[in-house]
């Protein structure tokens, strides 16, 4: 399954998430979460365009 993930501010396109597994759940978020779950991971990602500092969230669900 791919997913294409799309900046928040302004639009463009800021990566591109594949998955083998449907059961991954993968969300752009604006500001970083305080909390993490238990199978979650976050990574930050610089917009080419607009210079914004986005988070993308990836978690796996049993």
């Amino acid at each position: 399954m791919t997913t294409k993930l799309y900046c928040p501010h302004c639009g463009r396109c800021i990566a591109i998430a594949t998955s083998s597994d449907e059961k991954g759940i993968t969300k752009v978020l604006i500001d970083k979460p305080t909390k993490l779950k238990k199978k979650q991971t976050i990574q930050g990602v610089k917009c080419i365009k607009c210079k914004a500092i986005d988070y993308i969230s990836t978690e796996f669900v049993d």
